[in-house]
């Protein structure tokens, strides 16, 4: 049997989503819950748990390099719209080296 494969035009395969886009929809859904719990007001111990989720996650995606403090703002802010509607401020330029994604978090949801 002399089975030859031909080559497969791009067009012709099925749409599937980047690496990239997997850990953005990942990440909003995690920020989506923390802030559903804070706004629900449910203990704070949840709040925290669901905080320290998003915090771990942010923090491995600009470790590895995936992700620069500026995308990983912008996507929190994209989320917070979405939960909270439109910031009335305007958020801060933070260094790289400020720490805890969590002090990010708590600065743009506040």
């Amino acid at each position: 049997m002399n089975a030859r494969l031909e080559p497969v035009s791009t067009s012709e395969l099925p749409a599937t989503p980047t690496t990239k886009e997997v850990l953005i929809a990942q990440l909003e859904g995690l920020l989506q819950k923390s802030f559903e719990l804070r706004s629900a007001g449910v203990a704070h111990a949840r709040q925290t748990e669901a905080q320290g989720y998003v915090d771990g996650f942010m923090q491995a995606l600009t470790v590895t390099g995936l992700f620069t403090d500026q995308e990983l703002i912008s996507i929190v802010q994209g989320a917070r719209r979405g939960t909270h509607g439109p910031a009335t401020t305007r958020a801060q330029r933070f260094e790289s080296d400020l720490g805890s994604s969590a002090r990010i978090l708590e600065k743009l949801a506040s």
